[in-house]
């Protein structure tokens, strides 16, 4: 039987929250172990955004991974990006979710063997121990849920040719024509990056 003490924490999702919380955890030498269904660890839906349109809604200066280090972000955007290393200003999100993944990345590779990545989708929780679609189990001292936002719930009953019921989805706004009307309900952040989507 497996001492708890040394079993991994188990983060379900790999966006910012789960990246940066399996970050942290080996900063402190604790072991964990990612599991995301998607193709890519990191960028969750916010940050998987591919328009430089699609704008973080925080200043650059405030948006540091690392509490201990204010200017990390900025720091980054000036090596990699330098067209928006403004620190006053709102990077595309694409860009934050590079850094994102950078971050996981470098700190994988000074705390070697502390986080582990697994591809799969979680479908159950048994105690502690996670149970992925294809009957794999991965045990641990404790689960965390990093799933991020659900999709919208649909509005109308039933299936109508003509609604995006996720416009997050691949290709959601592909069928829409130039000359289009489209009617957006909601007045959020999603919306904003749908018109500058459309726009584009």
């Amino acid at each position: 039987m497996n001492d708890a003490a040394s079993l991994p924490v188990v983060i379900v999702g790999c966006g910012f929250s789960g990246a940066m919380l399996a970050a942290r955890l080996a900063e402190q030498g604790q072991a964990s172990v990612l599991i995301e269904r998607g193709e890519q660890m990191g960028l969750g839906v916010a940050y998987s955004a591919v328009l430089d349109a699609h704008r973080l809604n925080v200043r650059s200066e405030r948006m540091s991974a690392r509490p201990d280090r204010p200017a990390d972000f900025t720091g980054w955007l000036a090596l990699h990006a330098p067209d928006f290393a403004d620190p006053n200003g709102f990077a595309p999100r694409r860009l934050y979710g590079r850094y994102v993944q950078d971050r996981l990345a470098q700190t994988e590779a000074a705390h070697p063997g502390l986080i582990r990545r697994v591809k799969g989708e979680a479908v159950r929780i048994e105690g502690e121990t996670v149970i992925l679609s294809d009957g794999a189990r991965v045990p641990g001292r404790a689960v965390v849920l990093a799933t991020g936002n659900p999709p919208p719930r649909p509005t109308v009953a039933g299936a109508a040719p003509r609604r995006i019921a996720d416009p997050w989805s691949p290709d959601a706004l592909s069928d829409i024509a130039p000359a289009d009307d489209v009617l957006i309900l909601g007045s959020g952040l999603t919306m904003v990056d749908v018109v500058l989507a459309l726009q584009a």
